[in-house]
């Protein structure tokens, strides 16, 4: 019996020393001040490139394009770090302009060197593009920008005979002779034009 008391008050001992024991801890030592949240994603913020950045995805055939020539390009313009397609004239035709005239400077600096039938990838900075005011709702400020850019033609070649670019620009001719009003629906589409500053 001895044991059993001697079992018994140790048993009692222990559970006043966890009472105890417990009672110190009830007091939680002072959680640090949880640091503010970004409202930025985990992503790390794509880097605006130090300068201009041509990659020819395809090099054209010919002559090569500069300053002051007239020249008809296809184009899509995407955010460099969301890739939001931001302007484009897919499905829309070719943009004719004159290289480096009402042009932002990544333009004016990207396009010399290509050759018709050239596709080239210019990777922008926003000090070459629309700097610190963006160009809203679509270009926030600081953006840098992506083009893929298809020099089409120079503006002062003629299309070979028999190419669709050449039956393309006498189609409308031959329908303005053929009748003195313009079908339906075949109003001329809007004028694009190359990103301007």
């Amino acid at each position: 019996m001895n044991s059993a008391r001697v079992q018994k008050v140790g048993l009692a001992c222990g559970v006043v020393v966890a009472l105890l024991a417990s009672a110190g801890c009830n007091s939680a030592a002072p959680e640090p001040d949880p640091s503010p949240q970004s409202s930025q994603s985990a992503k790390p913020a794509v880097p605006d490139p130090p300068d201009l950045i041509k990659e020819d995805l395809k090099v054209g055939d010919g002559r090569e394009a500069k300053k002051g020539d007239k020249v008809k390009v296809n184009y899509v313009g995407r955010l460099l770090a969301t890739n939001f397609k931001f302007d484009s004239n897919e499905g829309k035709p070719p943009v004719e302009f004159t290289v480096g005239e009402n042009m932002i400077d990544g333009w004016s600096q990207g396009l010399p060197g290509m050759k018709k039938g050239g596709k080239r990838k210019l990777t922008i900075p926003s000090k070459l593009a629309y700097g610190a005011s963006g160009h809203p709702p679509k270009i926030p400020p600081n953006a840098p920008l992506v083009f893929d850019v298809e020099l089409v033609s120079f503006s002062d070649e003629e299309a070979p005979a028999g190419s669709a670019s050449a039956a393309a620009s006498a189609a409308p001719a031959a329908s303005a002779a053929a009748s003195a009003a313009p079908a339906a629906g075949s109003a001329k589409p809007a004028a694009s034009s190359a990103p301007k500053k």
